[in-house]
């Protein structure tokens, strides 16, 4: 700490050089954290390929012109669709949280940790099955074959 009390980055980096178990957790958080964040961002470019929404998501044509009413229609479906995933997602928080936090401390940790890692391993893959699905000629929700993001 610095004379006026304040943790300064050094202090961080101290921190993690001289004490392993600390840094083997922290190396364990960021990979974790960084496998949930492309999850999320998977999930969400799942939505819109489903929707058959492109890429760049512009209500105008590639010439300029304004969206047809179908591509309106699944820009609007994929604002829809997105928030609706938002919500579900935050559903198991809200609604586990007062039992999960008593199992939690039933059971093994690490365990409990490689189970849900697991879990989430799996339905990365069910999305990219899908999407492989929807590629080749299927129909997304939309009624329009699917196309990759």
């Amino acid at each position: 700490m610095g004379d006026d009390g304040a943790i300064r980055v050094s202090d961080y980096c101290a921190l993690l050089r001289d004490n392993p178990r600390f840094r083997y957790l922290f190396s364990a958080y960021l990979v974790t954290n960084s496998g949930n964040w492309i999850n999320y961002v998977a999930a969400l470019a799942f939505i819109r390929m489903l929707l058959g929404v492109g890429a760049d998501g512009d209500e105008a044509g590639a010439d300029g012109s304004a969206a047809s009413a179908p591509e309106e229609a699944a820009l609007s479906k994929a604002g829809v669709y997105t928030a609706a995933f938002m919500f579900i997602r935050m559903l198991p928080a809200i609604a586990l949280a007062p039992c999960v936090g008593a199992i939690a401390e039933r059971v093994d940790k690490r365990l409990g940790l490689f189970v849900c890692d697991m879990c989430a391993a799996t339905c990365v893959g069910g999305m990219l099955l899908l999407s492989v699905g929807l590629d080749q000629g299927r129909e997304g929700l939309d009624g329009q074959p699917g196309v990759l993001v």
